[in-house]
């Protein structure tokens, strides 16, 4: 290994290094939140308490997924360069690709995490389904519109 490659070889483990550590603190932060909200547990209502712990898993899942469409990818192209094995032209590319599926990610995480979007997405897959299927509407079900739907999940009456 000449001098350029071991120097590229410290610099992508010190990289590596530093994001293991940033997603460490991380998970450390999010346990000792989760701990709290156990304290707090007498002290707020369920309501709370749910909606609290809702916005830490969908904190979660956006530190996940960066973690999987950016991080690895990248980790593995400069541990490849570094080791000077492949194409650096077609492996980023492949790198791109992935970039690509970044926002695509966070915005299906938040669409399945939050009640109300989840519950809409079911429903317009269940209208799909009876459309290419022909089948006959069997009750009428009585959904609030998506504007009158908190992130609770809880819908607001209406002002008439």
């Amino acid at each position: 290994m000449n001098k350029v490659n071991l120097e590229f070889a410290i610099y992508v483990f010190v990289v590596v290094f530093e994001i293991l550590f940033v997603y460490l603190v991380a998970v450390i932060c999010g346990i000792k939140i989760i701990r709290k909200l156990q304290t707090l547990k007498a002290s707020i209502s369920k309501a709370h308490l749910k909606i609290h712990k809702q916005f830490i898993f969908a904190l979660a899942a956006q530190m996940t997924i960066p973690l999987i469409f950016l991080v690895i990818p990248i980790t593995f192209l400069l541990i490849v360069v570094a080791v000077g094995n492949g194409d650096i032209s077609e492996l980023s590319q492949w790198v791109l690709q992935f970039f690509g599926l970044h926002s695509t990610g966070n915005a299906i995480a938040i669409m399945i995490i939050f009640k109300p979007y989840r519950s809409r997405i079911i429903q317009w897959i269940k209208n799909i389904k009876r459309f290419v299927l022909r089948q006959p509407l069997a009750a009428v079900e009585n959904l609030a519109p998506l504007s009158q739907i908190t992130s609770s999940g809880i819908i607001q009456p209406r002002n008439e």
